[in-house]
């Protein structure tokens, strides 16, 4: 644990990445870490809902007690006392909104890639860190994104040939 104590980390998005890729590490790590999923946030009530149980159960199976509460809004997650990190894994296009909240409530705050969705909502995000009491981490990996998983199965079951090499010029949407 991290100086004997619990860090409560809030998840904003609860898709593949923030469920099944990032909190579940958390899980699997928070004997080590002291990390522990308090907090969890979507559009969708319903997948909130499922990746609450699924991270509680994670959370069960490495006998770690953890309560997870279900925030309606990406403020109400960020406003929960028990929130130290604030882990954006929203849509791309939530970013700016979810970092710029996040930012300005003083917490600790990790934004997963990309950054954001326009030029100008990635200012907006570099200007609300430049005022912030801590940096944002920045995560870099595609390859949970669906798209990037239904290429790569195109490619090992053989639907687009031998592949020798590949170019990519252009980033496909993360919510398509």
């Amino acid at each position: 644990m991290i100086d004997n104590q619990t860090i409560g980390i809030g998840i904003i998005g609860t898709g593949g990445r923030g469920t099944t890729c990032l909190g579940q590490r958390i899980a699997e790590t928070a004997d080590e870490t002291g990390f522990r999923v308090v907090a969890v946030n979507d559009v969708n009530a319903e997948r909130m809902a499922e990746a609450k149980g699924y991270l509680a159960a994670k959370f069960a199976a490495a006998e770690i007690q953890t309560d997870i509460q279900c925030h309606s809004t990406d403020a109400a997650l960020i406003g929960d006392p028990n929130v130290d990190i604030v882990l954006i894994t929203s849509p791309q296009y939530a970013h700016c909104g979810n970092a710029t909240i996040a930012l300005g409530s003083g917490k600790k705050t990790y934004v997963d890639k990309p950054i954001a969705h326009t030029l100008e909502d990635a200012a907006r995000i570099v200007e609300a860190e430049a005022c912030a009491e801590s940096p944002i981490l920045m995560g870099f990996t595609r390859r949970y994104e669906k798209a990037w998983q239904t290429a790569f199965r195109m490619v090992q079951d053989g639907v687009i040939g031998e592949t020798r090499m590949l170019l990519l010029r252009a980033v496909i949407p993360s919510h398509v």
